[in-house]
């Protein structure tokens, strides 16, 4: 198994419910419109509390402006992914704009984009010159219609939202390289089931120390190494019971490196209710 977080592990650590929960709070608390863009600069899912402002609806529809939308975003995206840092900048449309550049492990799998604030108090003469008649006065009235900020408040917002997205993102890695351990763990103890299992042996071989490997299996499974391996193992037995239905408890119980039958017996019983033979009877009885 790879220690390197997969593509499509990357999109999963933000593409989860209570992180797209907590952007859509964000974005209804400040009032602007928060949406990720995957490494093409192609927006992958709006989040669901702001729709498109009817100011960027008239530019990109009625103006015919989106080409110039998406260029404009795809150059910051760039430079945000060059620089590694977000940065915020004034679109065509004369709208503040914020770029998030989105990496782990050096990799940079997507961006969040903020948008639809405004700092100035009139849309810029250059768009307004493309309007006229209705859509000038729908344009105008659109622009009044945004949040406004002025520098120092959108300094703090976007520094808020800094240290929001990285303790995200940083929250989601410990937890995915928490169940990449586990995973590996899980894979030690069912490749050695057969034998008896120590969870020194089991730490050393992922090169961590026996209370991490506790932790890990605790926090994820609900089990310690010793209730984990021994679980792992008594599903294994049942197997076993039922493709050897003539073999002895005892048997079953030393092929699994477990010495005393009686105490085999007794976890069985704990796991799944039954003795080995009960088991054995109510799995082939018509």
């Amino acid at each position: 198994m790879t220690q390197n977080l997969s593509m499509k592990t990357l999109f999963d650590l933000m593409f989860q419910e209570e992180l797209q929960q907590v952007f859509d709070h964000i974005s209804t608390a400040f009032g602007f419109r928060a949406s990720i863009l995957d490494t093409s600069f192609q927006e992958i899912t709006p989040l669901r509390s702001r729709p498109m402002c009817n100011y960027c609806q008239i530019i990109q529809q009625d103006l015919n402006l989106r080409p110039k939308c998406v260029e404009n975003d795809t150059i910051q995206c760039i430079k945000a992914r060059e620089t590694r840092k977000n940065h915020h900048y004034i679109c065509h449309g004369g709208l503040a704009e914020a770029i998030f550049p989105l990496f782990i492990q050096d990799e940079c799998f997507g961006y969040l984009l903020l948008g639809q604030f405004r700092i100035d108090s009139v849309a810029p003469q250059g768009v307004m010159q493309q309007a006229h008649g209705q859509t000038l006065e729908r344009l105008v009235d659109a622009h009044q219609q945004l949040p406004a900020y002025n520098e120092q408040k959108l300094q703090s917002v976007l520094e808020l939202l800094k240290i929001t997205v990285q303790y995200l993102i940083e929250h989601r890695i410990v937890s995915v390289k928490r169940d990449q351990l586990v995973e590996r763990i899980v894979e030690y103890i069912e490749s050695r089931q057969y034998s008896e299992l120590r969870v020194q042996d089991a730490a050393d071989f992922v090169h961590r120390s026996v209370s991490t490997v506790n932790t890990a299996l605790k926090i994820v499974t609900g089990k310690s190494f010793k209730q984990l391996s021994m679980a792992i193992k008594m599903e294994e037995a049942a197997k076993l019971l039922l493709q050897n239905s003539d073999a002895t408890v005892a048997e079953i119980s030393e092929s699994l490196g477990i010495e005393d039958p009686f105490y085999f017996s007794r976890m069985f019983q704990k796991i799944h209710g039954v003795s080995p033979r009960s088991f054995v009877k109510n799995q082939v009885s018509p």
